[in-house]
């Protein structure tokens, strides 16, 4: 094989090799994420609850398969925590469904049965992310956003790229909207009669709302508040919660983010820490929804971690504000290393902190980036970039370009031996 020949393809293997393996591994991430539960009650559901007449209703949409986690339960929290509201989840089904990360819950209505509960309506629809919004089995749900949106009884309220639902139904069109800064530019193209905004938490519409990233819809859910209760009950609601970023009631306006080399680590993680590992995350009655959001939106999230579900029972547990979660595993017969966040203040402080001492600095930044959580701890403390992160990629690159090396005099061999047979042949005869 001639030398630059070899070369050349010494080289090819080097970047193709790592590439091959890093796509695999990169859809197996995106696979786990989404993936249902192996594990499902048999058992009855618990009766929907009660809606008290005297408050309006706010209503969590979810997908039929999956939906982002920290947009279905931050916003859950929020209405929840003001005591203000009937605050549900509904569904096109009332089957279990899977948020990012692992995390199942039972919602509390289908959309028929919400329907019934709710005749003229919730107060208020929450619109998160659902990566699979324009599959068959979310048809349903985009007619009833489209439907809803029609009427003048429910503020829609788009968290994260959740709107993309809104603008897959037209309602988008001419508006104001803003979604997740790494989004924006997919979004632009795919919907571009919405006018697509950079650099601030949420954009006020009238009676459709938009949050930017994930967090972001935390303050979103405030604004909301605050327009239908008041400014102060925003504030009390903001400090029962522990959340910081209060201040963005008063000004929405932020720094956009853009991709950095740094973002890298993330998807480095994902293609590359095949052998991560898995902590159990005990679910009991009484959790708290954003300590949950916080575990899943930054261990999952950024392929750190896997996380499983464990309770005693199949049939789950009650969060703090009523939620039905859903368990994968036995508790009494799984044995993965536990993963708490314990003590006060905003949970997500303590997951990116941790987040940092166990994996690594750099993803701990890139999981506030990516959550837009822009008063996260800035002491953050752990080593620099992952080891198994970036020399593997290095490792198998090298090993795929000595193979070409070492099969060179194989080739050379074999074309010997081929020139070689025709003249044994010609002394033969």
């Amino acid at each position: 094989m001639p030398s630059l020949l070899r070369v050349g393809l010494s080289l090819t293997a080097f970047l193709v090799a790592p590439a091959l393996v890093g796509v695999v591994n990169l859809s197996r991430a995106t696979t786990e994420q989404r993936a249902p539960s192996p594990l499902r009650t048999s058992e009855a559901r618990p009766p929907a609850p009660t809606l008290d007449p005297a408050k309006p209703t706010v209503a969590v949409v979810l997908g039929a398969d999956v939906s982002e986690v920290a947009d279905v339960l931050a916003p859950y929290a929020v209405f929840a925590a003001s005591g203000r509201f009937n605050v549900v989840t509904v569904a096109p089904d009332a089957t279990p469904v899977v948020l990012t990360g692992g995390l199942d819950l039972l919602p509390h209505f289908s959309l028929a049965a919400l329907d019934r509960a709710v005749p003229g309506g919730p107060a208020v629809i929450v619109i998160p992310n659902i990566p699979t919004i324009r599959a068959e089995q979310n048809r349903s749900l985009l007619s009833w956003l489209r439907a809803r949106g029609k009427t003048d009884t429910s503020l829609l309220l788009s968290i994260c790229t959740g709107a993309d639902a809104l603008a897959e139904t037209g309602l988008l069109d001419g508006r104001q909207a803003t979604a997740h800064w790494g989004d924006l530019g997919w979004l632009s193209k795919k919907h571009p009669r919405v006018k697509w905004v950079r650099g601030e938490r949420y954009v006020d519409e009238g009676r459709i709302v938009s949050s930017a990233g994930l967090l972001s819809g935390i303050d979103a859910s405030l604004h909301v508040l605050a327009r239908l209760t008041s400014r102060e009950e925003a504030m009390r609601t903001a400090r029962a919660l522990n959340y910081p970023g209060a201040r963005f009631l008063d000004d929405p306006r932020m720094t956009p983010y853009r991709l950095a080399p740094s973002d890298a680590i993330t998807l480095l993680n994902a293609a590359f820490l095949w052998d991560r590992p898995t902590y159990g995350v005990a679910l009991r009655d009484g959790m708290d929804e954003l300590t949950l959001a916080a575990l899943f939106d930054t261990y999952a999230a950024s392929s750190a971690a896997r996380l499983a579900t464990t309770a005693p029972s199949a049939s789950g547990v009650t969060s703090r504000y009523g939620l039905r979660l859903l368990p994968r595993f036995d508790s009494a017969r799984s044995h993965f290393p536990a993963l708490t966040l314990e003590g006060l203040g905003f949970p997500f402080d303590r997951a990116l902190t941790d987040l940092a001492a166990r994996q690594d600095v750099p993803t701990a930044r890139f999981a506030a980036r990516r959550l837009e959580y822009r008063f996260g701890p800035t002491d953050l403390r752990g080593r620099g970039w992952s080891g198994k992160a970036v020399y593997r990629p290095l490792l198998l690159g090298v090993l795929a370009a000595l193979g070409v090396w070492a099969l060179d005099p194989l080739v050379r061999r074999r074309g010997n031996r081929r020139v070689r047979s025709p003249n044994q042949r010609a002394r033969v005869s």
